[in-house]
């Protein structure tokens, strides 16, 4: 239904209006009615009516008046001027500043339909040309995600190629000095098991959000980002400031991806691993500095932490020795049956010194720390399809598969029966 506002000082005009034609049976309703175009003005901003019947000679603001202020908000409903003979001119006027029909008084049943379907065949027409631009600008959104993504992933190599691609796609994209950032989400394959759709909704806005407000419109950089599979981004960054030295360029993209990160806090149950790639001379050989970023983001600190890793940072930069001591020692001896105690025998520190500083520094306790890192090494297992939940559980350092089924259970969001299922349908 197409909405009409009525703007005429008239009282008998205004109140037979709605009376002479089956506006419902017209698709189209009747918003509102004014009787000065001040007024109108109002009711044009609240209802924001497709077509506006609009007198020319009213108090305090006539019609064409109103017409330049709906003009300066950028209004564009269609308007059709009702005017008198005597006021033939200041309809010509209103028709060269945007009216798209008059109807001259008195008004006629016969005369007021044909304007209004003339109107409605010309919004229906718009809308139609409409619909077609977005799918077209939908549809070259997608094939140009599409030659992104075969380009970061190799699939094109040629430079006269990817020119020409560029050129024919209108991508303001830079042949030179660009950086791969490769994003993953850490439990991205059963987050649409463990988030309701809202939920989901809110987790998608977010990441949007976060990525063009943190990378790509940083001012530090322009960009564009490619999705690659589910919960797997690339960005390709270009600095903004061509004088940029290498190593700032990194420490840029470093700060800009620490306020990425630091935009998805409300998702606290949610980390993310991402990779820096160096400065890629040139754009060919993009596909080769994903590659480099996709291997930074291997290098996790601990599960459930999110991280940053580049030539020139490691995630377990910023932490005291003593946990990065603690933290590779039970990496190399999760699957044992290892303890505090053991821990620190090998460390040549105290059992108290060791919880208390993985307290303090990452907030948790030893057998936490065990926990994650051996559910993560399960999860890659499992995600193979080689092993049994069984197998896996001893593997892992688990005797007891019940036990391990359910702290499998607890961090993930689903069994571990489940993520084989999940996982096989994504392999």
């Amino acid at each position: 239904m197409l909405s009409l506002a009525i703007i005429d000082d008239e009282y008998f005009l205004r109140l037979g209006i709605p009376e002479i034609i089956d506006w419902n049976a017209m698709g189209i309703t009747i918003v509102g009615e004014a009787a000065n175009g001040e007024d109108g003005l109002a009711l044009v901003r609240s209802r924001k009516p497709d077509i506006i019947l609009l007198d020319i000679q009213m108090p305090i603001m006539n019609g064409l008046a109103m017409m330049e202020a709906l003009r300066e908000e950028s209004i564009t409903a269609k308007i059709v001027v009702l005017s008198g003979y005597n006021d033939f001119e200041y309809a010509q006027i209103a028709l060269q500043n945007g009216a798209v029909d008059y109807l001259l008084k008195p008004l006629t049943r016969e005369n007021l339909v044909a304007a209004m379907e003339r109107v409605k065949s010309m919004i229906t027409e718009e809308k139609k040309i409409s619909q077609y631009h977005a799918r077209l600008d939908q549809e070259i959104s997608s094939i140009r995600q599409q030659f992104l993504r075969r380009l970061v992933l190799g699939e094109i190599a040629n430079l006269s190629e990817i020119r020409a691609k560029i050129e024919m796609l209108k991508l303001p994209i830079e042949l030179r000095n660009q950086i791969a950032v490769s994003i993953h989400l850490d439990q991205r394959f059963v987050l649409e098991m463990v988030y309701p759709p809202e939920k989901l909704q809110e987790y998608r806005s977010a990441y949007a959000r976060g990525l063009k407000q943190c990378l790509l419109e940083s001012g530090y950089f322009s960009g564009f980002s490619i999705s690659i599979d589910t919960g797997r981004q690339c960005v390709l960054l270009h600095p903004t400031n061509p004088q940029i030295q290498p190593g700032d360029v990194l420490d840029a993209a470093h700060a800009c991806c620490h306020r990425f990160l630091l935009s998805m806090e409300p998702f606290s149950d949610l980390s993310f691993s991402i990779g820096i790639s160096d400065v890629c001379p040139n754009l060919h050989d993009i596909s080769t500095a994903y590659q480099i970023a996709e291997k930074y983001c291997e290098h996790k600190f601990l599960p459930g932490f999110s991280s940053i890793a580049s030539r020139i940072r490691k995630p377990f930069d910023g932490y005291r020795s003593e946990i990065q001591d603690i933290i590779r020692y039970i990496q190399s001896n999760y699957f044992l049956d290892i303890t505090v105690d053991s821990a620190a025998k090998a460390l040549y520190i105290s059992p108290y010194h060791l919880m208390h500083l993985l307290k303090k520094e990452l907030g948790l306790t030893f057998n936490t720390c065990v926990t994650l890192i051996r559910i993560s090494a399960a999860q890659k297992l499992l995600a193979t399809g080689d092993n049994s939940i069984t197998e896996t559980a001893q593997v892992v350092g688990y005797r007891d598969v019940k036990h391990f089924s359910q702290l499998f259970k607890r961090l993930i969001g689903i069994s571990a029966a489940e993520y084989c299922a999940l996982m096989g349908k994504n392999r």
